[in-house]
């Protein structure tokens, strides 16, 4: 049965670049699954684009594999240029918010102000 409220292209493409840091991490689903503090069907459903990565597991992911939160988000490289986002932002971003959403309104300004 087909989704109601079909994933936007821009959650699909966040969870490409999930799996693809994942891979290139060398580390299986059940692992990351574990680091991410998630089990393996949960982290399946965020890299096959079924439900969009919520802001806990994107900064959890970035911080794990040491990769950019712009290119999480975004695809805009350079891809391994993490930056701490630091308590008083992350305290303002609810775990549950979609990634998407939590960069928009938090981090992106962060990030262009840097490049």
């Amino acid at each position: 049965m087909a989704r109601k409220n079909p994933i936007p292209e821009r959650e699909k493409e966040i969870s490409r670049r999930l799996r693809e840091i994942r891979l290139e991490s060398k580390f299986s689903q059940a692992v990351f699954a574990e680091k991410l503090g998630i089990n393996g069907p949960r982290l399946a459903s965020y890299e096959l684009g079924r439900v969009p990565v919520r802001f806990d597991i994107a900064i959890k992911s970035a911080a794990i594999c040491r990769v950019s939160l712009r290119w999480l988000a975004e695809g805009i490289e350079p891809k391994s240029w993490y930056i701490h986002t630091g308590k008083e932002i992350r305290a303002k971003i609810p775990d549950s918010l979609l990634f998407s959403k939590a960069y928009d309104r938090w981090l992106k300004n962060l990030f262009d102000a840097e490049y």
